[in-house]
């Protein structure tokens, strides 16, 4: 699943992982509002997919991503009379994409964590013996 190569911000699943990648290369993919509401959508399609199992964001072109859009900053406290309107608004979409990424993750290790002990409780090690700090039982 792929979307249009002209926005903002792209999605790929292959293989069990979002490819999440920023696309305003020529702006070195500097964060606008447009850009974080959709890198939000992204992670957020991530999280709803039961298949994905992990989630990579990189950047297209020379530079991961160059921070706040300060060009739109400008022009919005021109339009606005107000910079701070736009770091809000900004700041809430990226917070809440960092907090959706973060969900997933506490989500995904708890999943494995209660797996990974139920396999390797002391009744399932050989001999009866607790497992190994952190290798599978049977090794």
């Amino acid at each position: 699943m792929t979307t249009q190569s002209d926005a903002s911000v792209l999605l790929d699943v292959t293989g069990g992982v979002g490819w999440i990648t920023l696309n305003r290369p020529k702006a070195y993919n500097a964060l606008n509002t447009d850009m974080a509401e959709r890198l939000l959508d992204a992670v957020i399609r991530c999280d709803e997919d039961d298949k994905i199992r992990a989630v990579v964001i990189t950047g297209n072109g020379a530079s991961f991503c160059a921070g706040g859009d300060i060009r739109q900053m400008i022009d919005s406290s021109a339009s606005e009379g107000n910079a701070a309107l736009f770091l809000k608004t900004l700041t809430v979409s990226l917070h809440a994409a960092i907090a959706t990424i973060a969900y997933m993750s506490t989500r995904c290790f708890r999943r494995r964590s209660s797996s990974w002990g139920r396999r390797n409780s002391p009744t399932n090690s050989p001999a009866g013996r607790p497992p190994r700090s952190g290798m599978p039982s049977g090794s």
